[in-house]
């Protein structure tokens, strides 16, 4: 109920010449008012978002699909729905030789559905397995 919420004019200063300030909020109640505390955990939040959350796949050389480019892989990734926002890239613990094959590929993440990214390659077909990171956002 909005009339028993009221912000009481408790402020006080919070140590010597600072700008900093402690404010109470109460809420009226049947015995007296009671104190409220603001929640600061995202579950705590209603409707907020859910955490974002990261997988890591491999991406096997043998299966990329075509004879020439651009060459395709469709990879299972749990989590990923045609709807939610994803960023695909290459993971962290790739070795140097992973990071030179993938920039000399060219490889985009081009299409996602249910539990499930597709990446392009739209110059070379890669010849090793590839680490990709997905970040589902949350």
């Amino acid at each position: 109920m909005v009339e028993n919420f009221i912000y009481r004019s408790l402020i006080k200063k919070v140590g010597e010449n600072m700008a900093s300030y402690n404010i109470e909020m109460n809420v009226k109640t049947d015995t007296g008012y009671d104190q409220l505390y603001p929640q600061t955990k995202i579950e705590n939040v209603e409707n907020g978002a859910s955490k974002s959350v990261s997988v890591q796949v491999n991406a096997p050389s043998a299966d990329w699909q075509g004879d020439n480019a651009p060459y395709t892989l469709t990879l299972t990734v749990n989590g990923v729905t045609a709807e939610n926002n994803i960023e695909v890239g290459l993971a962290s613990n790739a070795t140097l030789d992973q990071i030179k094959l993938s920039m000399k590929c060219i490889i985009q993440c081009t299409a996602q559905a249910e539990n499930q990214i597709t990446l392009t390659a739209y110059k070379n077909k890669p010849t090793k397995d590839l680490p990709i990171q997905v970040l589902i956002i949350g």
